[in-house]
């Protein structure tokens, strides 16, 4: 179990400012780190916003098992959520405002006081040879390959 260090923990005990509402956009490996690296500067109300109903981003979806077990990942979502820090999932980060979507103008709405964009890259990069080139075709992106190998790459118990 994580734990705030007791001197932080005394310094910001009564401090509003360590009150003050941050949302962190994303639920990857640079808002995982964000929000373990506040709460354990003594933030009690840090939250984050994922839009897939998995939290860990790329960490969880797009690196095989062997590179980076999903264990690990799961030890640092629970270290993050033992400070205190809050996951919302299923709640997408975008410009139409809709029941679960975040928008800046509704976390201001709602006080936050910071926001991380911890977004990650959508979409691969792809150089105007392959343009109009699909998976049909052949043509793999790492947003299309690397789900597919991290995903075949999980355990599973055998059967006979």
């Amino acid at each position: 179990m994580q734990i705030l260090e007791p001197k932080i923990a005394a310094q910001t005990k009564g401090d509003p400012n360590y009150d003050q509402k941050i949302a962190l956009i994303g639920c990857g490996p640079a808002s995982i780190s964000c929000a373990n690296f506040l709460a354990r500067l003594g933030y009690r109300n840090v939250h984050i916003f994922e839009k897939s109903t998995k939290e860990g981003g790329l960490s969880m979806g797009e690196i095989p098992q062997f590179r980076l077990p999903e264990a690990a990942v799961n030890f640092e979502l629970q270290m993050m959520k033992d400070l205190g820090v809050k996951v919302f999932t299923e709640h997408p980060f975008t410009t139409e405002d809709t029941a679960n979507a975040v928008t800046i103008q509704k976390l201001r709405d709602q006080g936050y006081k910071a926001i991380f964009l911890g977004l990650g890259f959508p979409n691969a990069h792809s150089i105007s040879v392959f343009e109009g080139l699909t998976p049909a075709n052949g043509y793999l992106t790492s947003k299309d390959f690397l789900p597919k190998v991290c995903a075949a790459s999980k355990t599973c118990s055998a059967k006979s």
